[in-house]
Parts: structure tokens; C-alpha cells; sequence
């Protein structure tokens, strides 16, 4: 599986976005680097996403394999409230400067620009035609090449993220705390859903519930 290779091989990490993956890749990058990401002089003018995709390798061989989950309707969620809402990923003037000249007929094919919940998941067929949208809100499973969290030696949830730096720290040998970030948006719950949205994510994310059954379950989502 391709990850990112830290500490000299000895971690992999396989990250999947919308599971505090930027704030778990600026910490990993700090303690790697001895600096912060920011203050990297050399990578000023690019993301950590992009940064840590550069450098995607097998993990396979890596002592420790890490991953951090997410129960998958709180996630897509999560991504409405951070892309859509925070980063007007679908406002008509983003999606022109980004798809304007390259795919012009994406944009007239959307039928509302900035749609609220109910709007997004009755046509996110269409939105998710947005490589954005796509890419934050598309299930765990297909970042996982077919391998189930078995695969894994540490799983966390986002719920239990208060324990991964002390972990991480000791094989560092550096007290680091892990930031919080890509915390801007709006947040929803499942409670703003009609039962007809609630199905459409339950067929959606079939196959990352069997993935996290040991973790999520929908019934304990929707009590």
C-alpha cells in the first residue's frame, strides 16, 4: 500500500482526507524536520498535501502502519462543512478560476452554486464530479488498496486523537502536540438529514461501515 514512509521506514502512514490528516502530516513533518512546515523556507508556496504526496511510497515494509478513521456520514459531514462551506469549493467564482477554461461545461451542469445540505446530497452525483469534492468525500476504502484495517498495526479515530502524539513522541524521542487544523466551516449534524439522505450515505458508505464495524456502526450514529 502506498503511504508515507517516516522515521527512517520504521512508520507508515496512510492517510485518508477528512481524518485530521493535515494536522497529522504537519506534525509528522515537524518531527521529521526538526522545524515546523511553515517556517520551511523552500516549501513556502506549496501545501503539506502536496509536499507528503511527492514523497508516497509502499509502506508494506514499515514496522508500524497507522491509520486514522472516521464514522463515514460524520466525515461527509465534515467535508460539506470544510469544502463547500468554508472553501466555497462549489461557488460559481472558484470553479471558474479552476475549471473555467478546462471544463466549462462542469460548471453549467451544477444545479445550484453554493447548495445547502440537502441540496448537496440530492445531486452529489454531480458535485462530486468536482475532483474537490471528489477527493474529500469519496469512501475510505478506496484509498486502501482493497486491504482491510487488519493491515494496519495502530488505528485511531478522530475521537481518540488525544493519545496519538504521546505515542508518537516516544518513538521520536520529541514532545510534540498536534495541531488542529482545516477547522474552518460550518458543522452539521446527522439530525439536519431527512430519512431519504440518510439512506442515499448508508448505500454510499455500504462498504466503509463493514470497513470501521468494530468502531462505527450506523446505529450508533443514529441512535
Amino acid at each position: 500500500m502506498l503511504g508515507n514512509s517516516l522515521l527512517n521506514g520504521q512508520i507508515g502512514y496512510r492517510f485518508i482526507p477528512k481524518t485530521a490528516c493535515t494536522s497529522i502530516k504537519r506534525y509528522f513533518f515537524q518531527q521529521e524536520y526538526q522545524i515546523p512546515f511553515e517556517e520551511r523556507k523552500k516549501h513556502r508556496n506549496i501545501h503539506v498535501h502536496e509536499f507528503f504526496t511527492r514523497r508516497e511510497t509502499s509502506i508494506d515494509g514499515c514496522k508500524v502502519r497507522v491509520i486514522v478513521i472516521r464514522d463515514p456520514i460524520k466525515r461527509f459531514l465534515s467535508a460539506y462543512g470544510n469544502r463547500v462551506v468554508g472553501h466555497n469549493q462549489l461557488s460559481r467564482a472558484t470553479l471558474t478560476e479552476l475549471h473555467g477554461e478546462t471544463d466549462p461545461q462542469l460548471i453549467e451542469s451544477l444545479p445550484k452554486f453554493n447548495p445547502d445540505l440537502p441540496t448537496f446530497i440530492e445531486h452529489f452525483d454531480i458535485y462530486s464530479k468536482v475532483g474537490d469534492i471528489y477527493h474529500h468525500c469519496h469512501p475510505m476504502t478506496d484509498f486502501l488498496d482493497g486491504n482491510s484495517l487488519q493491515y494496519f498495526t495502530h488505528v485511531f479515530t478522530i475521537e481518540s486523537l488525544e493519545s496519538f502524539p504521546s505515542y508518537f513522541n516516544q518513538l521520536y524521542g520529541k514532545n510534540l502536540d498536534l495541531p488542529w487544523l482545516q477547522t474552518s466551516g460550518s458543522k452539521h449534524s446527522v439530525t439536519e438529514l431527512g430519512s431519504e439522505h440518510i439512506n442515499f450515505l448508508l448505500s454510499y458508505y455500504q462498504a466503509d461501515y463493514e470497513l470501521v464495524k468494530d468502531y462505527y456502526t450506523p446505529g450508533q450514529l443514529l441512535g
